[in-house]
């Protein structure tokens, strides 16, 4: 058989010529034979001369440098395909390549290549290339693959690496040179950590954080309660008779304020001189304040180092927000400054407000509870799940979903109370024992929590539900990336207004009142609903991909 040496910058070209084999009858093939590779043509073509077959690539990379026939060097590229000859050519007789001493056709090369006995195959130990009838003697004997001592630098096969590590002079002298090595690199490394863990305790006494509006006073140097940037387990203690008497008459407020009316959500938007505010966050990194009724920009909060992700109200003057740069920031709604910094170690998906001195956020696999007047927080892990959303229940209990499902919490216990439901994205609060979770099977879900029950399922978007809030008791919405929004009748199951205008998908929504709804979108802008007519009542613009929103509390 023929062999030639095919450099890389025409192996390409050699592997569209024809067939170099070892021909049965090389005087039968002559006439077969391509004028320009001298092979038995490949796919052959024949030219109007009639002279000779040539392969169909060696005629296509012929043409690009002249325009005549080789043969008859006639001006024309006109060719056909010869099927005869082709058929002829596949039942040429030529030997096996292998030298297993069966003559088979050129159509039978390929099949007759996977089975036959000679073929060649390599040791799965060391590599070695054997036949197949030769690889379980080869087997036998096979020492494995070669491979450099750690000691030494030798070459010794893997099965004999054992006895060369236990007999060959001098390893033990360096066997004991490579410990001590170890041993110095270990005892530089904690020398390192303690003094990082050091300088860190100084900076960590060096900070007082500032006052949280409308909470507690802030510690002074030396007191326990100052941030600490490690992670430190939090236990929070017990409350006096009068901060529970307080505790209680903030849950039970709103109830008391809508007895005999619909219960609508965030029914006092803030109103400051006649203005309705709302907090947005967007990809551009900027927390804006929105006056609604007039439409304008009341200030902006910039500070974030990655996108925010989410917003809630701490008191009527404190907002907080978390982001992908692994922060959670509180900020004076009033002067539009940063107060305070609460570090992580991952982008913290989700926050939300428990009590006024508590918060709790969702990070890559746990969820935390932090106290706003010490900066220190409390770890709960979720085992192999990445936590999308938290929400609060109660002061001392709250949700969180994640792709292992909904967990219910209780930070008294410091535990996981209860699970249920499927994999979700985001959920809201419909009351302490009922919540609605948005699913990516382009749907929403009311969950029972006592039971751990769906007791509803809304269907209608053609899209994943990115976002859900509660309107009233009965009533919630969820807005979803197929660009609506959509309010549901809790009682009944179905949809009672879609709510349509923006031009990409919705990614958050809000509610004021339970007539009045906010949404954010990726087409940059956010627009405010009618709940009742279900028309669009004004358009905010100004910002990049809206994120989340955050209507702002009335102060009590």
């Amino acid at each position: 058989m023929a062999s030639r040496s095919r450099s890389p910058r025409f192996r390409r070209v050699f592997d569209e010529c024809g067939h170099d084999e070892e021909w049965l009858s090389p005087e039968e093939i002559e006439k077969f034979k391509c004028p320009i590779c001298c092979l038995v043509a490949r796919d052959a073509v024949s030219h109007d001369c009639g002279a000779s077959l040539f392969c169909q690539g060696c005629w296509t990379n012929w043409m690009t440098r002249d325009t005549r026939c080789p043969s008859c060097r006639t001006d024309s590229s006109t060719v056909a395909a010869a099927h005869f000859d082709r058929r002829t050519i596949m039942n040429l007789m030529l030997k096996c390549p292998n030298d297993c001493g069966v003559n088979i056709t050129l159509a039978d090369k390929a099949s007759h290549l996977r089975s036959c006995p000679n073929r060649r195959v390599s040791c799965p130990k060391c590599e070695t290339q054997c036949t197949v009838h030769q690889l379980s003697e080869h087997l036998k004997t096979c020492r494995g693959r070669l491979e450099p001592c750690v000691l030494c630098g030798e070459m010794v096969h893997e099965r004999d690496m054992k006895r060369h590590c236990k007999h060959t002079k001098g390893h033990i002298s360096a066997l004991v040179k490579e410990v001590k090595r170890l041993r110095a690199q270990v005892e530089k490394e904690r020398e390192a950590r303690e003094a990082r863990e050091a300088r860190e305790a100084r900076e960590a006494q060096a900070f007082v954080p500032a006052p949280v509006p409308g909470g507690p006073p802030p510690p002074q140097v030396g007191d326990e309660a100052l941030f600490a940037p490690d992670e430190v387990a939090f236990v929070e203690e017990e409350a006096d008779a009068e901060a529970m008497e307080a505790m209680e008459a903030e849950v039970n407020e709103p109830n008391e304020a809508n007895d005999g009316a619909d219960d609508g959500a965030n029914d006092g938007a803030n109103v400051v001189d006649g203005q309705v505010l709302l907090a947005s966050g967007a990809d551009d990194r900027v927390i804006k304040i929105w006056d609604v009724n007039a439409g304008v920009t009341k200030s902006q909060l910039r500070g974030h180092r990655d996108i925010p992700f989410s917003l809630c109200c701490v008191s009527s003057a404190t907002l907080a927000s978390s982001s992908a740069d692994q922060t959670i920031k509180l900020w004076d709604l009033e002067h539009g400054t940063c107060i305070t910094t609460l570090y992580a170690y991952w982008a913290i998906r989700s926050v939300c407000r428990l009590s006024p001195r508590t918060l709790a956020s969702a990070e890559h696999s746990a969820v935390k509870i932090w106290d706003l007047v010490s900066g220190r927080y409390q770890h709960l892990p979720v085992d192999d799940a990445f936590v999308h959303t938290v929400c609060p229940l109660t002061p001392t209990t709250f949700a969180s979903c994640s792709t292992a499902g909904i967990r219910i919490w209780d930070i008294t216990a410091g535990r996981s109370i209860r699970s249920l439901g499927p994999l979700s994205r985001t959920m809201c609060a419909l009351s302490p024992t009922s919540l609605v979770v948005g699913v990516s099977l382009y749907a929403a879900e009311l969950y029972d929590v006592p039971s751990g029950f769906c007791s509803r399922r809304f269907l209608g978007h053609t899209d994943d539900v990115q976002d859900v809030c509660r309107l009233s008791q009965t009533a919630v919405a969820s807005a979803s990336k197929d660009g609506t929004a959509k309010v549901w009748d809790c009682v009944a199951g179905t949809c009672s207004k879609t709510l349509q205008g923006h031009a990409l998908g919705l990614y958050s929504i809000c509610a004021f009142t339970a007539s009045c709804l906010a949404t954010g979108s990726r087409d940059s802008s956010i627009k405010l609903w009618d709940v009742n007519t279900g028309a669009c009542t004004r358009t905010l613009a100004g910002q990049s991909f809206v994120r989340c929103l955050c209507p702002i509390q009335q102060p009590a």
